[in-house]
């Protein structure tokens, strides 16, 4: 089947001296729909400023093709090649056998713009440390609930290990699992978040798209001895369906963590007789998305947003990690396992007028521009000599408790 994908739907990355579209997932941008196809692994359409570049690096068993569409391209390698490619022409190299390359722009005066296409005939179970070559395996740890995580070079892990550890004690204390309580962990990749619920005394079913991270997830469940309470199911969840999660079974709390493009299937097939989970929280790495879910999760589901807040983890970058609480009992009513709601992450108040309550704290985020409408406004007040009006956030600080 041929797939047409727009080219204002790829991913981006750009710095000072690069503008970088990615049709499949690379570096920063990650996306599981769109993680190659067959060898193909990367087709970059970059845009690079005069005098910038790639400086020498290596890479893992690829096949890279440059192909030069306007400007000059400056190719330099380890062996003591080097060239300037210019526009309709190819050059192709061999990686990952101990060469190392840089890229720049030719010019001092005109961006290049070229594609980067890499192919990796053998397969990513190729992929291997570079340097040193008797480097140790592949793996993070979660202190607090006795568990390490080993993974392969090409696995999804949130990159920021220490931020991570973060998250998840505070995922966990939100979802407040316990003996007897059953938990679904959707998007669950190799098992960041099921195996702290698992270590909790709760039984949790994972369910990711990928087959590759679900069998991960499987080892490092056998690995920490948690395969008893914990089971695996591959699934595409964009294409989520009522029906289909009927047939999961039902559940006392869900976890959600999923790609940029959220689970706005996963949430629109809750039952609405309320019958759906008592809890659910939400990890993303799209305010936007999550923006969007937490909609339906309030406006047509019957939940209840009672806390929220940030974690960052992709420092000098605009991107956050959020989390949220949603809940369908009453506040404080007790639940199985689980106990009274926990405290919020944190508040947002104006200064100098009453706190944003927790059912409207959701929507008052500065991200969320479009609907600061839904928040009273502030008082006139004066700056610098100069009279403005408008709500003013300051963020309280987190309760260490949550």
């Amino acid at each position: 089947m041929i797939e047409i994908r727009p080219a204002h739907e790829r991913g981006n990355t750009h710095l000072d001296w690069l503008n970088s579209h990615h049709s499949f997932s690379f570096g920063q941008y990650y996306d599981p729909k769109h993680m190659g196809v067959s060898n193909l692994r990367v087709i970059n359409d970059d845009t690079m400023v005069p005098g910038g570049g790639f400086a020498t690096h290596g890479h893992q068993n690829m096949e890279i093709v440059s192909y030069v569409l306007q400007g000059a391209l400056a190719h330099k390698d380890s062996m003591g090649n080097g060239s300037i490619i210019r526009p309709n022409h190819v050059q192709r190299m061999s990686a990952g056998t101990g060469v190392q390359h840089s890229e720049y722009n030719a010019s001092q005066t005109e961006a290049v713009h070229f594609l980067q296409i890499w192919l990796q005939p053998k397969g990513p179970d190729t992929a291997r440390p570079f340097h040193p070559l008797d480097a140790p395996k592949l793996a993070y740890s979660l202190p607090e609930f006795g568990l390490t995580m080993p993974f392969k070079p090409t696995e999804f892990t949130q990159v920021n290990h220490g931020v991570n550890r973060m998250l998840v004690r505070r995922a966990v204390r939100m979802l407040a699992p316990g003996p007897g309580d059953k938990v679904a962990d959707f998007f669950c990749g190799l098992g960041n978040f099921t195996l702290p619920i698992a270590r909790r005394g709760a039984e949790v079913l994972g369910v990711e798209g990928s087959a590759g991270l679900v069998a991960r997830a499987l080892e490092n469940a056998r690995l920490n001895g948690l395969d008893g309470r914990t089971r695996y199911q591959v699934m595409n969840l964009f294409e989520m369906a009522p029906e289909i999660l009927a047939a999961l079974g039902r559940f006392d709390k869900w976890l959600v963590d999923p790609p940029r493009d959220g689970a706005v299937e996963l949430v629109k097939s809750l039952p609405e007789d309320g019958s759906g989970p008592s809890r659910i929280v939400y990890v993303s790495c799209s305010p936007a998305t999550l923006a969007r879910d937490a909609a339906v999760l309030v406006h047509a589901k019957g939940y209840a947003l009672k806390a929220a807040g940030v974690a960052n983890m992709f420092p000098h970058t605009a991107h956050v990690e959020s989390i949220a609480l949603f809940e369908k009992n009453a506040p404080g009513r007790s639940e199985p396992g689980g106990g009274a709601a926990p405290p919020p992450a944190f508040r947002l108040t104006y200064r100098g007028t009453r706190p944003i309550t927790a059912a409207r704290r959701f929507r008052a985020w500065p991200q969320y521009g479009r609907n600061r409408s839904m928040v009273k406004k502030a008082p006139r007040r004066r700056k610098n000599g100069r009279c403005i009006r408008g709500p003013s956030f300051h963020r309280e600080k987190m309760d260490a408790r949550v």
